[in-house]
């Protein structure tokens, strides 16, 4: 304040002047640069870049069918090769049901060599007789040194064994055509049942013989 008052009126006026030069030059310093940021605004364009995507690895996996639970095989390739040859004989084992046969049994006949000393075991059998229609049975026989094999053909009854044999008291049975028998030493008969003694060694044949055919009906 004193420093005015001790101005001149010559001082005063330019002090003025300066003043209102400097305000003007500062006002327009100001609004140029508001109008040159405002244009800078208006004419920038406006651009956004979206943060990188990253997508995950993926891993090939088998298709799961929850219908299957097992592997579908492949079809087989090819013609198949018809068979050859004539097909095996049906093999006669242990489990062999021994009670058929009337009146005479497997049973009974094993019995009876049994209860006459004898060693009884049966053996499994591949060999054919051709078409006969019996139950083929092969029994091991032994008593001290003496061994015999003898296949037992037992029939259902009297009658179907007459359709294969003929059968003659005090004879030995002799095959009819159409039987295939396998080589043989001899062959007995009782009743419905014919015994053929494929082979035998040492004294066996009497007590075998006589048990056999003491059988009765």
């Amino acid at each position: 304040m004193f420093l005015w008052r001790s101005l001149t009126l010559q001082g005063k006026l330019a002090l003025l002047l300066t003043f209102g030069l400097a305000s003007l030059i500062a006002w327009f310093l100001y609004t140029s640069l508001s109008e040159d940021d405002a244009v800078g605004r208006a004419v920038a364009p406006i651009t956004f870049e979206p943060p990188p995507v990253l997508i995950p690895a993926i891993r090939a996996t088998p298709a799961l069918d929850s219908d299957r639970t097992t592997a579908t095989p492949e079809p087989a390739t090819g013609t198949p090769e018809p068979a050859t040859g004539t097909p095996a004989p049906p093999v006669v084992t242990r489990e062999a049901d021994l009670s058929v046969g009337r009146p005479l049994t497997a049973a009974r006949v094993l019995e009876a060599w049994a209860t006459a000393g004898l060693a009884v075991d049966m053996i499994e059998t591949s060999v054919s007789f051709g078409r006969v229609q019996a139950s083929v049975f092969r029994v091991l026989l032994i008593k001290g040194d003496g061994r015999a094999e003898v296949a037992l053909l037992v029939y259902q009854t009297r009658e179907d064994a007459l359709r294969d044999w003929t059968l003659v008291p005090s004879r030995k049975p002799e095959p009819r055509s159409g039987l295939n028998l396998p080589p043989h030493e001899t062959m007995w008969w009782n009743q419905n049942v014919v015994a053929v003694v494929e082979q035998r060694s040492g004294d066996i044949s009497k007590a075998a013989l006589d048990a056999f055919l003491q059988l009765r009906p």
